[in-house]
């Protein structure tokens, strides 16, 4: 679905599968917050140029945010975005969420971590990410990861054969990360 045959821009007029000007914006924004804690001129000036030149439709993009429950990463994105450049483009597409407000634990972390902040732009992930995803990458982590790790300790300590070379058989896999 998110892949159009023709987005309006060029590479969607040679044919070119694109994301769509909503998926687009929508990418840029949760790029911006929650991959880079609102950091990086670059990223504001995408998603600036993205609400400009696009003009995505705006009751699909906030869809597309309620359907990813991406919605405080997208509004965090966007009400930065209009603060540095003034965009009414922005202002319009904050609009377009109604009512919605970031929590003030939330509003006060975006701040820090836009002012430069990094503990604040690294917990933005945390606070911003939608929700469940910390704990759906704390359970793939888990169940991929820890279980090759605890294996190859296991089959360590099996060759070891002995319970000090196992204990330094697993600090050594602990600590090579």
């Amino acid at each position: 679905r998110p892949l159009s045959s023709n987005s309006g821009a060029d590479a969607g007029a040679a044919g070119l599968r694109v994301l769509s000007p909503e998926d687009n914006l929508a990418h840029l924004c949760l790029h911006l917050s929650v991959s880079h804690g609102l950091r990086g001129l670059m990223w504001f000036c995408d998603i600036n140029e993205t609400l400009m030149r696009l003009k995505p439709d705006m009751d699909l993009f906030v869809r597309i945010a309620g359907e990813f429950r991406s919605e405080k990463a997208v509004f965090a994105s966007l009400f930065y975005v209009r603060r540095v450049y003034g965009s009414r483009w922005a202002g319009r597409a904050l609009a377009a969420f109604g009512g919605f407000r970031l929590g003030a634990l939330e509003r006060k972390t975006c701040e820090a971590a836009f002012n430069g902040n990094e503990n604040a732009a690294a917990f933005l992930p945390f606070l911003l990410a939608p929700a469940g995803a910390a704990k759906r990458a704390s359970l793939v982590f888990r169940s991929v990861f820890a279980r090759r790790e605890k294996s190859r300790a296991r089959s360590l300590a099996r060759s070891a054969g002995s319970a000090v070379r196992a204990a330094s058989a697993l600090k050594e896999i602990l600590l090579s990360g």
